[in-house]
This record gives structure tokens, sequence and C-alpha cells, in this order.
């Protein structure tokens, strides 16, 4: 009973732990192409 638990429990943590760090990096790919399309809007600004 209580190993089969903490399995479980492992488990679950495990693909928490997996979905945040997938939503992480699509958050940092989206950051990094926000932050190319401001780099060319403050070029095209510049200009």
């Amino acid at each position: 009973m209580h190993i089969s638990m903490y399995n479980e429990v492992k488990a679950g943590l495990g693909v928490y732990i997996f979905v945040i760090v997938e939503n992480a990096l699509k958050y940092v790919c989206v950051f990094k192409m926000i932050d190319k399309n401001q780099s060319n809007l403050v070029r095209l600004i510049g200009k």
C-alpha cells in the first residue's frame, strides 16, 4: 500500500514537472521571438 502510493505520487510529480518544463520552453521560445521582433521594430523606428 505504502509503496504503491509513493510510486503514484512520484509519477504524478514527474508529469507535473514535465508539463511545467514544456510550458517554460514554449514561453522561452515566444519571448525570444518577441525580443527579435522588438529589436527589428526599434531598428525600423530608429531609421
